[in-house]
């Protein structure tokens, strides 16, 4: 039932990349710290939480099988436990969904790790050239260039002076008319997902994500979403999608995808971070207003949701200063 998540395995994995989050953290980058503090809060929860789970399964396997077999002749002992089961499958698939976080969040951590080192040694190259050219006789014009712009880094997104319609949308409309998105052109990553059972797909299109490839992450997951717009797991696609458009920059289409999950998939264990999301893509595009709109009706709508998204919408709204 805990398909193959066990509070050892993760415990194997953050040992395995606690030495780059310690890099990370000295990297220089004044929010990194935190960041990095923050997640590995969140990894300590998460593994206690699973914890108890198995230890909860563990303990209540035996008089499940036996008050399901017939051998519990009261009705409401049985409703009993089989409410026990529906519950913690829920937890189960909230934990899932926040295991899938943390490893896009780790994901992140070490492509900024990545950029951090190819940018320190471009820098580092273009210093060397520069000392081997001011050294050398009528060479001073030679050394002369611009800025190095380290490569691999996210371009700056553009303003986007058209307005996004986010709340009261119906639900199939397309997206606004403007700027394609930047991974139009990547075909690879749905010409592979295409293949398999819907879950293979999904996985297929998560694990692009994690590997920092998110051009083809956004062809697999609008596959993903077109060939099964119904399957349980489209929520946390259409919220996969929007991370994909965030992590790259482009806000405008992250705020698209976001509002659509929350409107199209409000059932989804993804609505309240679709909305966290969507707030956060809107105060990216300077939309202050609608941001404030949708951190307000995220503490309204989800108010027993996930503490670390209230969290993160209060100390957004603070910034903000939304009231």
């Amino acid at each position: 039932m805990l398909h193959g998540f066990s509070a050892k395995r993760i415990t194997r994995r953050l040992v395995g990349c606690g030495v780059a989050l310690v890099i990370l953290g000295l990297g220089g980058e004044g929010s990194a710290q935190e960041n990095v503090r923050v997640l590995l809060q969140r990894m300590d929860r998460l593994e206690r939480d699973m914890g108890a789970v198995q230890r909860q399964i563990h303990r209540g396997g035996v008089s499940d099988s036996v008050s399901f077999g017939g051998g519990d002749p009261e009705g409401d002992t049985a409703a009993r436990l089989q409410q026990r089961l529906i519950d913690m499958e829920g937890v189960i698939s909230n934990l899932t969904g926040q295991t899938e976080e943390v490893r896009f969040e780790l994901g992140q951590l070490r492509g900024r790790l990545e950029k951090l080192i190819t940018d320190v040694d471009f820098r580092l190259t273009e210093l060397e050239r520069s000392g081997k050219n001011t050294s050398s006789p009528g060479s001073s014009g030679a050394g002369e260039t611009t800025a190095p712009v380290a490569p691999g880094l996210p371009p700056g997104h553009r303003t986007d002076r058209e307005a996004i319609a986010v709340f009261g949308k119906p639900t199939g409309q397309k997206e606004p008319i403007g700027e394609p998105a930047q991974a139009s052109s990547p075909k690879r990553g749905g010409e592979s997902s295409s293949r398999g059972t819907p879950k293979e797909q999904y996985d297929q299109s998560v694990a692009l994500l994690n590997q920092n490839d998110f051009a083809a992450a956004e062809q697999a997951l609008l596959a993903f979403l077109e060939a099964h717009p119904e399957d349980p797991l489209a929520g946390n696609a259409q919220y996969w999608l929007g991370e994909a458009h965030y992590a790259r920059g482009d806000f405008r289409q992250a705020a698209v995808a976001f509002a659509k999950g929350y409107q199209k998939y409000a059932k989804s264990s993804k609505a309240p971070a679709n909305l966290l999301k969507l707030g956060l893509s809107l105060a990216r595009l300077k939309r202050v207003q609608d941001a404030c709109t949708a951190f307000n009706r995220l503490a309204v709508e989800f108010p027993n949701g996930s503490g670390d998204v209230k969290q993160r919408a209060n100390h957004e709204k603070k910034n903000l200063g939304c009231k």
